[in-house]
């Protein structure tokens, strides 16, 4: 009889759809990956055809920020950024996180670290900083960071 049971539990179970990671999740999971500048990590949680948008950065003058469209464009973004400043991460810490709709909202700091030639401290660079997140079907398609490039705090911090 018990056999019978499980066995009728067992095909319940198998019938029962397996659920996707949420939009929290994913977004999570990902920005986790861009705290670390793990950059494999962030990929596979990019759409092929990802926007990336900096709303805050303008580089040369350019009033405008850079639109990055697609996953190459936006990893050789990240990889330019990290062969001329070489950061050891960017070390998030988010004060509030919400999802609403399809987007997911990251609101506090980012911590960039950088390696001295004391190996007891590091260069940090800290700024607030607002991540918008749209998430799709388990996939990051739109990526903006809005930071206050004008006002961060910088300094020598002890290594950790």
């Amino acid at each position: 009889m018990f056999i019978a049971y499980a066995g009728v539990a067992l095909a319940a179970f198998s019938q029962q759809p397996v659920s996707a990671p949420s939009s929290l999740d994913v977004a999570t999971a990902y920005m986790q990956a861009y705290s670390d500048l793990d950059l494999q990590a962030m990929g596979q949680w990019l759409d092929e055809q990802t926007v990336f948008v900096d709303e805050t950065w303008a580089r040369n003058g350019n009033s405008e920020p850079e639109i990055h469209v697609g996953e190459a464009a936006f990893m050789a973004v990240l990889e330019d950024f990290m062969a001329e400043y070489e950061p050891l991460g960017l070390n998030f810490e988010w004060d509030y996180v919400f999802e609403s709709n399809d987007r997911v909202v990251f609101s506090g700091w980012v911590n960039s670290r950088y390696a001295t030639e004391d190996p007891d401290q590091l260069f940090q660079w800290r700024a607030r900083q607002v991540t918008v997140l749209t998430v799709s079907e388990g996939q990051i398609t739109h990526h903006r960071d809005f930071v206050a490039y004008e006002t961060p705090e910088q300094g020598l911090v002890p290594s950790q």
